[in-house]
């Protein structure tokens, strides 16, 4: 029967549409209650409208040709086509326009549970006035319509996307660079950011801002202390001010909810001008709102209004109405094997102690001696899975793996743990001739066709499971890509390494948004590697 079903699209009936509706409603309801009209916007929108939004996934979109040639997608977003509304139907440039919306938003969207090419979006608008006061207001209404559905642990990440643009407009490099620079930040790699960044003819002080900008989010007055000194201009200075008035209304109306600051956040769906917020509710592992600033928006459409807004995903705040529970365990994934046992050696001399744990133990799961932190054995395949699902906030993992899929997680650290790398290799005393199509065999496909791509040859890719090197024994492939540790195991089965591709050791990944609701726990376990990894 799956074969007459999409994935990703998913029916729903009975006591489930009445939630969805429910929730729905309270969103509505509370909207209009504080003065915002309802608007609909058509499901169909000219491809044109969304193409120059960079971080729409315009692949990803879904597009029709109609009878007169025009490409048509689905509706992608809610905040562009309400923004066209109010500049064409709405003459007065001065007028507050306050719009609220339930509607299906066509883009794909992940958690730990589902995965869905659509969902139901509800959220407000407000154009015509640019204040602190009314950056609170919008917040404030969103808090108001989470508690109202029954959330009570919730978290608000606040931002200012000026203070970062502020930066990046002082530095005198070209355009393609900082885009790149800004691509590096959102994925909070910190090796990848410095092998990138360090080569540039750019100030020694801007290249340590550009390091500690993934790191500038958590607590309110340690964050907003570090983000002053490095203030280099008076974009930068104004942003900070302005995070300062709308955290300064927050704490005052005590809104019991707890509040921290990100200034990592990088300017996603390319509109946002000032305030970004994020709101994290129970135990999701994706921000259930999002919202802020996009004050040049309406612009685009003809006229100028300052707007800010937020949309509020329906179909996850169903999914975790009732898991409203904060875990302040810290879930750790470990690679079964060498890697997990050189990084229990590593846990034990840091003084994390796991009374249960010893190497001839057949259990998977181990607290250590706080009963605070978790570890998880599962395959090195497994780990970013884990990870990325918010199974597990961290996970140690080869960066392989990590190189093999794209897996939506931050890579924090190299452990420079699970030391090796990937090679090809071919049977002892044979010559391999690069210029017709050669036989590969290997477990991992992705890397070994870029390895090959980029030398300019034309191979024919044979995938396994496990025992690679068996693959030129009996004459199923020419060569292999495999991992080689001490080359013991390519010696015994008269095999010889070729060519080195790529050097291996273990990462410390981390769930997206477990690095901000458990950032402290995170952040104490990374401090002590790194003393460790000093003292090595």
């Amino acid at each position: 029967m799956d074969k007459y079903f999409i994935k990703g699209s998913e029916y729903i009936f009975g006591e489930k549409i009445n939630e969805i509706n429910n929730i729905g409603n309270i969103i509505l309801d509370k909207a209009k209650d504080a003065g915002y009209k309802q608007v609909s916007t058509p499901y169909f929108e000219d491809y044109e409208v969304y193409k120059n939004y960079d971080k729409l996934d315009k692949l990803n979109m879904t597009k029709i040709i109609d009878k007169d040639g025009k490409i048509l997608v689905l509706r992608p977003d809610a905040t562009i086509p309400i923004a066209k509304i109010v500049s064409s139907k709405f003459e007065d440039e001065k007028e507050i326009v306050k719009l609220c919306y339930l509607t299906t938003i066509f883009r794909e969207y992940k958690s730990p549970k589902s995965y869905g090419r659509d969902f139901l979006q509800g959220g407000v608008e407000l154009f015509g006035k640019d204040s602190s006061e009314i950056d609170y207001e919008v917040i404030n209404l969103a808090i108001d319509m989470l508690k109202e559905i029954g959330f009570n642990n919730i978290q608000l990440d606040i931002g200012n996307i000026a203070f970062q643009e502020g930066f990046f407009q002082s530095l005198n490099i070209e355009s393609h660079i900082k885009e790149n620079i800004k691509k590096l930040i959102e994925t909070k790699n910190i090796n990848d950011i410095r092998e990138y960044v360090e080569p540039l003819s750019i100030k020694r002080e801007d290249k340590d801002f550009i390091y500690a900008l993934p790191k500038l989010f958590g607590e309110y007055d340690e964050i907003i202390s570090k983000a002053k000194e490095y203030c280099k201009n008076s974009n930068m200075t104004r942003a900070l001010e302005r995070i300062e008035n709308i955290y300064e209304i927050i704490n005052n109306k005590k809104l019991d909810i707890k509040v921290k600051l990100d200034l990592s956040f990088t300017n996603n769906l390319n509109y946002y001008t000032d305030l970004i917020f994020k709101v994290y509710a129970g135990s999701l592992h994706v921000p259930v709102v999002s919202g802020g600033r996009c004050n040049n928006l309406a612009e685009d459409f003809g006229k100028y209004r300052p707007c800010c807004g937020f949309g509020i995903n329906v179909n996850l705040v169903d999914e975790y109405l009732e898991d409203d529970k904060y875990d302040d365990v810290i879930h750790i994934a470990l690679a079964k094997g060498r890697v997990h046992k050189q990084a229990m050696k590593r846990f034990e001399e840091c003084g994390l102690i796991f009374p249960e744990y010893s190497e001839k133990s057949r259990k998977l799961l181990f607290l250590d001696k706080s009963k605070k932190i978790e570890v998880i054995l599962v395959k090195s395949q497994d780990v970013p899975i884990y990870v990325e699902n918010g199974a597990a906030d961290i996970g140690i993992v080869g960066n392989d793996i990590l190189l093999e899929e794209q897996y939506k997680v931050y890579e924090l650290m190299n452990l420079n743990i699970g030391i090796c790398r990937m090679a090809t290799a071919k049977i002892r005393n044979t010559e391999i001739d690069y210029n017709k199509k050669v036989l590969v065999a290997t477990k991992y496909p992705t890397i070994t066709k870029n390895f090959f791509s980029k030398k300019g040859v034309p191979i024919n890719l044979i995938k396994l499971n496990g025992s690679v090197e068996l693959g030129p024994i009996v004459k199923l492939s020419d060569v292999i890509v495999d991992i080689v540790e001490t080359g013991g195991t390519l010696k015994e089965n008269n095999l010889v390494e070729d060519e080195k591709i790529l050097d291996i050791s273990s990462r410390l990944i981390c769930n997206k948004v477990a690095l901000k609701t458990k950032n402290k726990q995170v952040g104490n376990i990374m401090g002590i590697l790194e003393e460790l990894e000093l003292k090595n």
